[in-house]
């Protein structure tokens, strides 16, 4: 099976079934316009606060919503992600150089200000 799942693909082991399902209805019906424009809010701040970081290893910011990935120079991306989860933050990789960030929509403009200032620190070092 590992022969077949190439490095970088995206899969999902419990996408699709019914508990998930369950779990996307419930969030759909809390989707409401008050919700949608908080999303909208604090991802255009998550947005505008990540492109105010000044560092050589940030090659990019990109994304929609709240589903944001920060490109990394090379070689960096895995030392990124073991310094965040050192800071208690979990983030993902995706592809080479990727860090995917993909906070619940409830979050707030202190815990968006909490990556930054952690990203700012181990930028800085």
């Amino acid at each position: 099976m590992a022969t077949k799942i190439t490095k970088n693909i995206h899969t999902s082991t419990f996408g699709g079934n019914p508990l998930a399902s369950a779990g996307v209805v419930a969030v759909l019906k809390l989707l409401d316009d008050k919700q949608l424009n908080h999303i909208r809010e604090i991802s255009d701040y998550f947005f505008t606060s990540l492109h105010q970081i000044k560092s050589p290893h940030v090659m990019s910011i990109r994304g929609k919503g709240l589903m944001i990935g920060v490109e990394i120079s090379s070689g960096k991306r895995n030392e990124v992600l073991k310094k965040l989860q050192q800071e208690k933050i979990l983030v993902i990789p995706a592809g080479e150089n990727m860090v995917r960030l993909l906070p619940p929509y409830i979050i707030e403009r202190e815990h968006a200000d909490n990556l930054i200032d952690v990203l700012n620190k181990i930028f800085d070092k």
